[in-house]
């Protein structure tokens, strides 16, 4: 009696042999023909319907399960998903009267969800997307703070030019409209052109009149005195050079300081 009740293994029950396999690939190559077809009345191309093999033309060198199996690019694949999801969602969101069995609410389920499967959602491409926001994020700190920066500079110029203002000036343009205001300004900043050309041209002149002298001092003296010109010379240059360095960084320091006094 005890052998009456036995579990029998179920019938249903199939291992994956290598006919299987074939099968499998025989029927991709045989479909493949009315998808490509689906795929182009989706594009609205103008294509001749494809011919649907019979059960006996199995044995058809086109529709053998050797031939490789047509693949989808990932853009393409991304874009079937998405649309078979949207599909189902509209289905699945329909509320007139229709008889539907489990299995199918199953699988309109499962379609609704297909495009999570089939994007890609790996960790390499998670970390990817993450690195790349937190890129464009420093990215647009870094602009942000340039142009902070930036408009400060503006600003210290700004007031550079208004500490630069003489008393007599401030007094001139006093009470005057906007106009003036500005060919005043105009008329002070050539000024101040002028003048600075004028020093450096004066500088000049002292150098060369300084240049001419150690020459003539090498023409009419001693081997000695020419090596003590050519020392004086460079003495000259380094001191000249030492200046502009000293008037730079001075310049610097002085543009620093007022920076972190603002902030």
């Amino acid at each position: 009696m005890a052998l009456t009740y036995r579990l029998r293994p179920s019938r249903t029950r199939h291992l994956a042999t290598h006919a299987y396999e074939d099968n499998y690939g025989y029927t991709m190559n045989f479909y493949q023909p009315m998808l490509d077809y689906l795929d182009a009345k989706t594009k609205k191309l103008n294509v001749d319907p494809p011919h649907l093999p019979w059960s006996s033309e199995r044995g058809l060198r086109q529709y053998r399960p050797s031939n490789p199996v047509r693949r989808y690019d990932a853009d393409e694949v991304l874009r079937l998903s998405r649309a078979c999801a949207h599909r189902a969602d509209e289905i699945l969101l329909d509320f007139r009267v229709r008889k539907r069995t489990p299995f199918s609410v199953i699988k309109l389920a499962d379609a609704a969800r297909v495009h999570k499967h089939i994007e890609p959602d790996t960790v390499v491409e998670r970390s990817r997307e993450r690195r790349r926001r937190r890129q464009q994020d420093l990215e647009d700190i870094i602009r942000q703070d340039t142009l902070k920066i930036l408009h400060r500079i503006r600003r210290m110029e700004l007031d550079n030019d208004c500490a630069r203002m003489t008393d007599e000036f401030k007094r001139s343009i006093r009470g005057k409209s906007a106009t003036a205001i500005a060919q005043a300004l105009i008329s002070e900043s050539e000024r101040n052109i002028k003048t600075s050309k004028r020093e450096e041209e004066d500088f000049l002149a002292q150098t060369l009149v300084r240049a001419s002298r150690a020459a003539s001092r090498v023409r009419s003296g001693s081997p000695e005195s020419r090596i003590s010109s050519h020392a004086y010379h460079i003495e000259l240059m380094d001191e000249r050079l030492v200046d502009k360095l000293d008037h730079r960084v001075s310049s610097s320091l002085h543009n620093v300081k007022r920076q972190l006094s603002t902030l």
